[in-house]
């Protein structure tokens, strides 16, 4: 099995969404992200011990540094047939490690991304399903740009936030600390994904009481 399938982790992506340190959350267990990207399929891990040159050929592919000189790797299979191969891995957000599970096809696409385990404060939005499911599909050499290839904000490129905080600010007694937050772009949803159900998400109420509870004066 070649290292270059390594180049469709979503090590870089990952690490560039991911911000300040805490104890980790753990998400799911091995054995439980395994049935959620392979359900139903049987497990043999393989650890696949890296050379010096493999991983740094691993990191200049992601973007990102190797951590671990043994990769977790298991071979899944299901009716007697090979149907992929399932990785673990972890990544350095800002400060911990995120640990994340990634299955393969047998042909080296990617089928799904689980995370599961978190150590920082904030951030943990890269467990929402709509985010992780951009990288499904992606195949060895596909490119993974934060914001181009790979999305953390919406597609709107019109400055409408900015437009009402201006007109906001001329409402606002002169000395008065104030912030302008902009939610009605997520506030609603066409479908419950899993995480969010259809209609208003409160998604904007979950981001501004992590910054409450998350932030510490200077």
């Amino acid at each position: 099995m070649s290292a270059n399938w390594f180049r469709t982790l979503p090590v870089a992506a990952i690490a560039a969404v991911a911000p300040a340190s805490a104890g980790a959350t753990v998400y799911l267990t091995i054995p439980a992200a395994q049935q959620a990207l392979f359900p139903g399929a049987q497990f043999a891990e393989h650890p696949l011990a890296l050379s010096d040159d493999q991983r740094k050929a691993i990191a200049r592919a992601a973007g990102a540094p190797g951590y671990d000189k043994v990769q977790r790797v298991w071979e899944v299979r299901s009716g007697g047939n090979r149907a992929g191969w399932f990785i673990v891995d972890r990544v350095i957000g800002k400060h911990d490690f995120i640990t994340y599970a990634v299955a393969l096809s047998t042909d080296g696409t990617v089928r799904g991304v689980e995370i599961l385990d978190y150590r920082e404060t904030y951030g943990g939005e890269v467990r929402n399903a709509n985010w992780r499911r951009q990288f499904v599909g992606k195949r060895p050499g596909s490119a993974l740009r934060l914001d181009q290839d790979i999305k953390n904000i919406s597609g709107h490129r019109h400055a409408g936030a900015i437009i009402a905080a201006l007109f906001l600010r001329e409402f606002v007694g002169a000395g008065i600390p104030w912030a302008h937050l902009d939610i009605a772009g997520p506030a609603f949803g066409n479908e419950d994904d899993g995480e969010l159900g259809a209609g208003g998400t409160g998604f904007g109420v979950r981001t501004l009481l992590a910054l409450l509870t998350s932030y510490k004066k200077p």
